[in-house]
């Protein structure tokens, strides 16, 4: 090869090496901007993530009053509740932004909180929280951790009978959900009261009991645990079922030998009306004797009249 066409060569290696090397750097910048971009798309993604979860939407909206339980289903977002006594009354209760300490609203929560117009005890009654008598204005949960309002509900005496009163909670944002708390009120006692009569020497226990309001089938249970001498009268009406016989799984307990020691009443009872209920004695030396003895519903709205601990502590002997 002549020096002249060695030389064209030369040259022509340069130009080979110096495109490689161009096209390398060009390649090279090219995946820095693809990383430089999507490292861009994927924070810009986790950021709008972030936010979206932080949002408030009706399943992470918890907005729940603590008398009602679990709020979030539609089948309590009412209840009704028995108030006895026929005196002024106080029901305290809170507003929450929470369902648990899991399960928080993160923005502030607008609400109303009133007594609806139900008749002649709307003028009776009166809401307030720790800085006074709450008005018609809204109020504010802050959101973003647990939070509560305690709010009271009071009511005047001189009531009649039967009558009601309802409290509404509202919120009106970020998202609207309503829940209502009625009240009804009882000028008597208690549903029900019981006593038992009874001396030493007798044979035989009396249980009778009162009642004040409508008591359903099923609803009034008798339990006489621990109480070992006593045998109740399985021919009463009020024990057997509508077939004269002892009910099967209808909640009644028998102890160890076959002895009922708590019975349902298995009839309906009307308010005013009066049963008795005779109790057969092993120990006839003992005296059974307890007053007039009022009885609560329980949380259910069943009542449960417990002869042994009252009965224990009456015994004469």
């Amino acid at each position: 090869m002549n020096n002249k066409n060695k030389s064209v060569a030369q040259k022509l290696g340069r130009t080979v090496k110096n495109n490689g090397t161009a096209r390398a750097a060009l390649i090279i910048t090219a995946l820095a901007l693809v990383v430089f971009l999507f490292a861009g798309v994927a924070a810009k993604y986790v950021s709008e993530r972030e936010i979206d979860d932080n949002k408030v939407t009706p399943s992470n909206f918890y907005f729940t009053v603590d008398l009602l339980g679990d709020t979030n289903t539609e089948s309590s977002l009412s209840k009704t509740f028995d108030l006895y006594g026929g005196d002024a009354k106080e029901i305290k209760f809170n507003v929450q932004n929470y369902f648990d300490s899991s399960r928080i609203t993160s923005e502030a929560i607008k609400y109303t909180v009133e007594v609806v117009d139900s008749g002649s005890t709307y003028d009776k009654c009166s809401l307030s929280d720790a800085n006074g008598t709450l008005g018609e204005d809204e109020l504010i949960l802050n959101g973003g951790e647990v939070n509560h309002k305690p709010i009271s509900l009071n009511i005047q005496e001189e009531y009649a009978n039967n009558d009601t009163v309802v409290v509404k909670v509202k919120s009106t944002a970020p998202y609207e959900k309503e829940m209502t708390l009625t009240f009804v009120l009882h000028t008597y006692e208690s549903p029900a009261k019981y006593r038992i009569e009874d001396s030493a020497d007798s044979a035989v226990a009396s249980l009778i009991i009162m009642t004040e309001e409508d008591i359903s089938k099923g609803n009034l249970t008798v339990d006489w645990s621990n109480i070992s001498d006593l045998r109740v009268d399985t021919t009463n009406m009020y024990v057997l079922d509508e077939n004269l016989k002892l009910p099967t799984n209808s909640g009644n307990v028998t102890d160890a030998d076959g002895y009922l020691t708590k019975i349902k009443i298995t009839k309906e009872l009307k308010a005013g009306q009066s049963i008795l209920i005779y109790f057969f004695k092993t120990d006839i030396t003992k005296d059974y004797s307890v007053g007039d003895t009022k009885v609560e519903k329980n949380v259910d709205g069943k009542i449960n009249i417990v002869l042994n601990a009252v009965i224990a502590g009456g015994e004469n002997g």
